[in-house]
């Protein structure tokens, strides 16, 4: 009978049952961490990223402290190790980073001059004796376009470090969305009873008659309400779902969200937004419908008291101007001036784009005479439109990737959402009732997403770095939730130097 050494009886306690408990408290201090990063940073972009022009202070301290947390979250990423839903993702906010990288390329001056649109440009520099350049870029404004790029740092560092996070992280980063919201709404009371000249307005300019919260514009501030409004809705049907005992705690808990949600679409009143307004009651539509599809009538008369309430809310705080701002929907909107000469601009720079973020400098050569006023048109008021002018088809490409990925993932909730139907999650057993539950939740942000989608159609809201933060997170945590966050490669190879039999770590004795 042999003795193994004591080396050897060290090397095999280190590999015995305690080890994994290290590694899973290792995992848990690794995502709680991770977690309070994202938290810190999404407060900061709350309280600094609610302008929309890049050369603002406030939005470059946002990016700056957000460039650690990138290079931590990418230094993190093991893409080979990752699951197919989070490789693509990764790929997308990958092909989103590169967009400007590609116009900010530098190209001959013989071969920029043939391009559409810059042939004429190329004529009128050379006649006057501006074209001494070997090289020029795609984009016709680079300043504008690496501003651009620089805006995108604080949502790719949240898009890096969301999917690390595990299910209570997430739902803690969704429930700072929503509260951003609620807190806001009476800073937008008060900016109202200050009148024109109140302090509390922190940009300029501004909506100077309406709630505009932290932001410089009253449809970007009522984007972040729909959004809380959307999450709120959501998980007011997950909780009715998973605890429809009429327990004190219970109705409790149904009552706070209640609330959020009420003082949610008072703000929206306070913004005197209108894309914001029909958002807001298409995301109460739709919160209604999840709730019948889901508990049944035994809610039907619940919905029909809260769309009541919500109806005698909107019409005590803002009928007048609900009246008065449908009446200029057609007549006296600066918006369709604008598209008109955005359309034409499409038409002279077609399939190639003018760079992103220079939509400002390329639209002053095309705005009509007759409209030109005292304000200065830096978007398009219609991102679509605008994101087309800024990279020509590669929009295409980039919105059909995304809603790709996007209804991939709607399938894969469906899936899970149906108690007991097998999902890509866990490809080797059925859900259980756990995961089909924390399925409902997601409700929220799937559908925060497309009411951000089709606002962008009327507004660019996703331009601001608060509402294009709170975008990319409920994007991410549509994605599966890791287990455990990954080892470092360092960990990692001493493991595999511990399974070796007979080796150790230490020094040999």
């Amino acid at each position: 009978m042999t003795h193994p050494v004591p080396g050897q009886r060290r090397a095999e306690r280190r590999n015995s049952g305690a080890s994994p408990r290290r590694e899973r408290t290792h995992a848990a201090g690794a995502s709680g961490l991770e977690g309070l990063a994202a938290c810190a940073l999404l407060l900061l972009i709350l309280v600094f990223g609610g302008g929309t022009r890049n050369d603002l202070f406030s939005d470059l301290f946002v990016q700056l402290c957000s460039i650690p947390l990138l290079l931590f979250a990418f230094y993190q990423l093991d893409f080979r190790r990752l699951p197919r839903a989070e490789q693509q993702w990764l790929c997308l906010l990958a092909a989103l980073a590169s967009l400007p990288l590609i116009y900010l390329i530098p190209l001959p001056a013989v071969v920029w001059s043939w391009l559409p649109g810059r042939d004429d440009i190329a004529a009128l520099q050379t006649a006057h004796g501006l074209g001494g350049s070997w090289s020029r870029s795609l984009s016709l404004d680079p300043v504008a376009t690496w501003a651009a790029l620089r805006a995108l740092l604080p949502a790719l560092a949240l898009g890096l470090l969301v999917p690390r996070l595990d299910t209570t992280w997430r739902r803690r980063l969704l429930y700072l969305v929503i509260l951003a919201g609620v807190f806001t709404v009476p800073l937008g009371l008060a900016q109202i009873n200050g009148g024109t000249p109140s302090p509390l307005r922190f940009y300029t300019p501004t909506n100077v008659h309406d709630a505009v919260g932290l932001f410089a514009n009253r449809n970007h501030f009522a984007a972040l309400l729909v959004a809380g409004l959307a999450l709120c809705g959501g998980f007011l049907v997950a909780e009715l779902a998973q605890h429809p005992e009429p327990t004190p705690q219970n109705r409790l808990r149904v009552t706070m969200w209640i609330l959020l949600a009420a003082v949610l679409v008072f703000g929206l009143a306070l913004s005197r937004s209108r894309a914001g307004v029909g958002l807001g009651g298409l995301a109460l539509a739709a919160c209604a419908w999840f709730a019948w599809r889901r508990l049944g009538s035994r809610v039907l008369r619940f919905i029909l008291i809260g769309a009541v309430l919500v109806v005698l809310l909107g019409f005590q705080v803002g009928f007048v101007w609900m009246v008065e701002r449908a009446q200029q929907m057609f007549a006296g909107d600066h918006r369709w001036q604008i598209l008109g000469a955005s359309l034409d601009l499409a038409r002279e720079f077609a399939w190639l784009g003018v760079g992103p973020g220079a939509f400002p400098a390329a639209y002053a050569a095309f705005e009509p005479i007759a409209s030109l006023g005292p304000k200065i048109i830096n978007h398009a008021h219609n991102d679509w439109l605008e994101w087309f002018l800024e990279v020509g088809l590669l929009l295409p490409l980039a919105a059909f990737a995304f809603l790709a990925w996007l209804g991939a993932r709607t399938r894969e909730l469906r899936r899970l959402s149906a108690r007991g139907v097998p999902g890509d999650i866990q490809s080797t057993a059925t859900v259980d009732q756990r995961e089909a539950d924390a399925a409902l939740y997601l409700f929220g942000p799937w559908l925060a997403i497309l009411l951000a989608l089709l606002h962008a159609a009327f507004d660019y809201q996703l331009r601001t770095t608060m509402d294009l933060s709170a975008f990319v997170i409920c994007c991410a945590c549509l994605l599966p939730p890791r287990a455990a966050v990954e080892p470092s490669p360092r960990s990692a190879s001493v493991r595999r130097l511990r399974s070796v039999p007979g080796s150790t770590d230490g020094p040999p004795d």
